[in-house]
């Protein structure tokens, strides 16, 4: 990236030939296919490095202009322990969670795109079932009372089910699909001659 940065400040390539180049390598190393398939994936996502840059991305989605109530700086530093809300908690001991969710399930589940929100205070939920974190509007706090637009729209819900946080891991995903789409521009079919000509771009 620091070479073709020079080469076009130097007027040796254009904008076009750069971005040609960028988007080849890109898909390249993961076409569409390739990431769609792990857009779909259930796993821990809560543990991939990406996931409060990707929420926080999620949150000014959904704000369509408005003001958003957090602050990308402040989100970053603090811990992910306190920004990133589980929705179906990490230890779900609560008769809520007890009666809806099997082992396997939560131990699938817990740390999935779908079952992951941006907070501002992951504290005041901790081990709650759904309907107690969701609350009630204009009654105390939560989600239906938050200031962030991730978490009022988990009031869309009635429960906290394994389908509905399958719904929602879909929602997002295809949300990720558009937001991030680049044309596949690297095929198996590529000339060797034309890989040389990008790798010295590049």
């Amino acid at each position: 990236m620091y070479k073709s940065a020079h080469t076009y400040f130097k007027n040796e390539s254009s904008l076009s030939d750069i971005s040609a180049g960028i988007r080849w390598h890109l898909t390249r190393f993961c076409n569409n296919s390739e990431f769609d398939d792990e857009i779909d994936a259930v796993g821990d996502w809560y543990n991939w490095k990406g996931i409060k840059y990707l929420l926080f991305e999620y949150e000014t989605h959904l704000a369509a202009g408005a003001n958003v109530h957090l602050d990308w700086k402040t989100f970053q530093r603090k811990d992910k322990k306190d920004t990133i809300e589980h929705i179906l908690p990490q230890t779900p001991d609560r008769q809520y969670w007890v009666e809806r969710w099997s082992s396997d399930d939560i131990e699938k589940f817990t740390h999935d795109l779908g079952n992951l929100v941006v907070t501002l205070d992951n504290s005041s939920y901790g081990n709650k079932g759904f309907d107690e974190k969701k609350g009630s509007p204009g009654i105390g706090s939560g989600y239906a009372n938050s200031s962030l637009f991730s978490e009022k729209e988990l009031c869309v819900f009635g429960e906290w089910t394994k389908e509905n946080l399958k719904a929602r891991h879909k929602t997002i995903g295809t949300w990720m699909k558009t937001r991030w789409f680049i044309d596949d521009y690297y095929s198996d079919e590529t000339n060797v001659d034309d890989e040389d000509d990008f790798d010295e771009d590049i």
